[in-house]
């Protein structure tokens, strides 16, 4: 490898953690694809265990090979790009978050536990 890509790609340490960041990613995309085409499509619940298994490890493999490819031959263009995930799991936490509060007003006052003061 030559100098200048070598000193263009990011230290070992950022680069595994983002490898292993797609990886999971990549893995939790698989579960959820899986599980759905499981509810979807199954009706047992082996076969529905199975389906998500499948999906799960479809999605852990696609990532393990990206981080095999990067691995084998290391240049800044095949590491994954791992910043979006980051940003929309923040998303996902905020609009969680807001809408549990709407719904949590919406509930009657008899309904909500007691206050601990």
């Amino acid at each position: 490898m030559s100098e200048a890509a070598q000193s263009k790609s990011p230290p070992l340490s950022e680069s595994y953690s983002r490898l292993a960041v797609n990886a999971a990613a990549k893995a939790g995309f698989g579960m959820v694809g899986g599980g759905l085409m499981a509810l979807v499509f199954m009706k047992g619940a082996a076969m529905r265990c199975l389906l998500t298994g499948i999906g799960t490890g479809l999605g852990l493999g696609w990532g393990l090979k990206e981080a095999d490819e990067y691995l084998t031959n290391p240049s800044p263009e095949k590491l994954p790009k791992t910043e979006n995930f980051a940003k929309g799991f923040e998303e996902v936490r905020e609009v969680t978050y807001s809408t549990c509060r709407k719904l949590f007003d919406v509930i009657p006052e008899s309904w909500k536990p007691p206050s601990s003061k």
